[in-house]
């Protein structure tokens, strides 16, 4: 089995785990560039494309549908490990509108590392932990 699938298989068993759905994509019958999983958790859409290690960068149709997939909703970007996608349910646990801020960059290994955004206050982070929100750029 190569690396990539691997951690696929590791990152569908992780989702199912924790009650997501989540399948993989295999063409034909996918747009080019779409990534390697589709899913939904905690009542939001899923969009990854999984790459072997941190070296390994998505191509220009990758972090096109990555970005259209984004801005349609879906949590969406490049990992790489089931410990960053352990750290994004986390957050979607702690709050199901969450956005990240950087779309570009989502190889973060813990909570505290992740630059989110939030449309208001989850009442169980009141006061606590203000450095990891800010407001959308939506103003809301």
């Amino acid at each position: 089995m190569k690396p990539e699938k691997i951690i696929v298989n590791k990152i569908i068993k992780l989702i199912k785990q924790r009650g997501g759905k989540v399948l993989k994509t295999t063409p034909p019958g996918v747009e080019d560039g779409t990534g390697d999983l589709l899913g939904a958790y905690s009542g939001r859409s899923l969009h990854f494309e999984v790459k072997k290690g941190p070296k390994e960068t998505a191509t220009k149709i990758q972090q096109h549908r990555c970005k259209e997939w984004k801005n349609a909703g879906a949590v969406s970007g490049v990992v790489d490990s089931p410990d960053q996608v352990e750290v994004i349910l986390d957050a979607l646990d702690l709050d199901p509108a969450w956005r990240f801020s950087n779309e570009e960059d989502w190889r973060f290994t813990s909570l505290q590392q992740l630059p989110l955004q939030r449309s208001s206050e989850h009442p169980s982070q009141a006061g606590s932990r203000p450095h990891l929100f800010s407001q959308r750029s939506d103003g809301t």
